[in-house]
């Protein structure tokens, strides 16, 4: 790393400070959708990564919960079922059949988290 780097990641971290010292000990939840599951790029999930690190060390908490839209969405149409979306947040299968649409919804998950 150059001198160069090295100040704009100075600059960076001072712009920074008053927001780390305003929510340290806060909890941030990062929702971890498809979008960067499925990027074929690692760099953008190594990216992510790396943010969620550096909260946690300034003092912020981290829960990362993950999207899983998608896998939920293809297992309950695998299952025969519809998926449907209200208000942006998925609200899944209102065929009526609240026990096959569960079953497929956690038949999407696995191995997820």
């Amino acid at each position: 790393m150059d001198i160069a780097e090295i100040t704009a990641k100075a600059r960076v971290l001072l712009e920074a400070m008053p927001y780390i010292q305003d929510f340290h000990g806060s909890t941030f939840v990062v929702k971890y959708g498809g979008s960067f599951m499925d990027d074929a790029d690692p760099a953008v999930r190594t990216r992510v990564a790396y943010d969620i690190a550096f909260f946690a060390a300034v003092g912020i908490n981290v829960v990362v919960v993950h999207g899983g839209g998608k896998a939920i969405t293809k297992a309950m149409e695998a299952a025969g079922l519809n998926a449907s979306f209200v208000n942006g947040p998925a609200h899944h299968g209102r065929s009526g059949d609240g026990g096959r649409e569960a079953d497929a919804q956690r038949g999407g998950e696995q191995g997820s988290v």
